[in-house]
């Protein structure tokens, strides 16, 4: 938009006036050092002016002016005053202009900046999930609690509990804060057995999880174990 300046000297008033245009969005009437502003969209409106009548406007082809009635004449602000677009500041080869139509130009990405969203969206996001897991191995099992977490770093869920032993037998229990996992205990051998979790097996930030040994019996030692694991990101 512009401000159109329309000064009429009182020794003038209604004679041709000239107007004149800057970069700004408003207008301002001047009669005897007595000036009034209006704003107005140059694009589309139409400037009714307080009086004198104006027969011509310096300074543009998209403006014309209706005289009809002398006291109250119409300024109309008509086809495009945009120009066309070379450039954007501050966007060095991330923006793109097209001026194939000077009066219509297209903004868009530059080709590098699609492709870097692209990555960026199919990269892991903040509540992704992806599989991990805790395991060790407990040489003197007997019957009694292991911490195996004292305060959990991440959120997550116990998927599945897998378990051996190098000699004897016992029960395995994990638990979260106090809680038992899903389903039934592990009993654990000599041959590698896995038991997988559905329930009461998501754990969050700072709980504590724990590995509760009962029946252990054939004096029983090297329990190594693994506690699959989804993790939250």
């Amino acid at each position: 938009m512009a401000t159109l300046i329309i000064r009429l000297n009182e020794n003038t008033v209604g004679t041709q006036p000239a107007l004149n245009f800057n970069d700004s969005s408003t207008v301002t009437f001047q009669v005897s050092n007595n000036p009034v502003t209006q704003a107005v969209d140059v694009k589309a409106d139409s400037l009714v002016l307080p009086g004198g009548q104006v027969n011509t406007v310096i300074g543009g082809t998209n403006i014309s002016v209706n005289s009809v009635d002398p006291a109250n004449p119409i300024v109309n602000f008509t086809g495009t005053l945009g120009g066309q677009v070379n450039a954007v500041f501050g966007t060095l080869n991330q923006i793109v202009i097209n001026n194939t139509d000077p009066v219509n130009p297209i903004v868009s990405l530059a080709a590098a900046v699609i492709a870097s969203l692209i990555l960026a969206n199919s990269s892991l996001q903040r509540g992704n999930t992806i599989l991990d897991g805790m395991f060790g191995l407990i040489q003197v099992v007997a019957n009694t609690t292991y911490t195996l977490m004292v305060r959990a770093a991440y959120a997550g869920a116990i998927t599945a509990v897998g378990i051996r032993m190098g000699a004897g037998t016992c029960t395995v229990q994990i638990r979260i804060g106090g809680t038992p996992l899903g389903g039934s205990s592990n009993n654990a051998t000599t041959t590698y057995s896995e038991r997988v979790h559905a329930t009461n097996n998501v754990f969050v930030v700072n709980d504590i999880i724990t590995m509760v040994i009962t029946a252990s019996a054939a004096s029983p030692s090297n329990l190594d174990f693994v506690l699959k694991t989804v993790r939250i990101l």
